[in-house]
């Protein structure tokens, strides 16, 4: 029972940082420039939990372009603790890696 109520909390934690991270790797530009303007990506839930490294996270990201794999490493930053994309990698379904950093501001 403890086992469970820790998967909980664990994908509960993991939901509250998907939609922020889906929401900046969409508009990165190097993901834009790679899968389209109209990529989409979500979190790989069992990969995500799967990592043992602290705030990694897998997204599967798709756009008119193509699909990928993004790893990324993410970090809490800001009074109201909003993520941050500290380093990452779009994995290409066709094989190609294209490094993401933080887009300049």
């Amino acid at each position: 029972m403890l086992m469970v109520l820790f998967i909980a909390f664990a994908v509960w934690g993991m939901s509250l940082v998907d939609e922020e991270v889906s929401t900046l790797l969409e508009r990165h530009p190097e993901v834009v420039k790679a899968l389209g303007s109209d990529a989409d990506c979500s979190m790989d839930y069992p990969k995500s939990m799967a990592d043992k490294r602290y705030d990694y996270f897998y997204y599967a990201c798709s756009g008119s372009k193509g699909k990928g794999m993004a790893i990324v490493h993410t970090e809490s930053t800001g009074p109201n603790a909003e993520e941050e994309l500290v380093e990452g990698t779009l994995e290409m379904a066709g094989g190609t890696s294209v490094k993401l950093f933080p887009p300049r501001k």
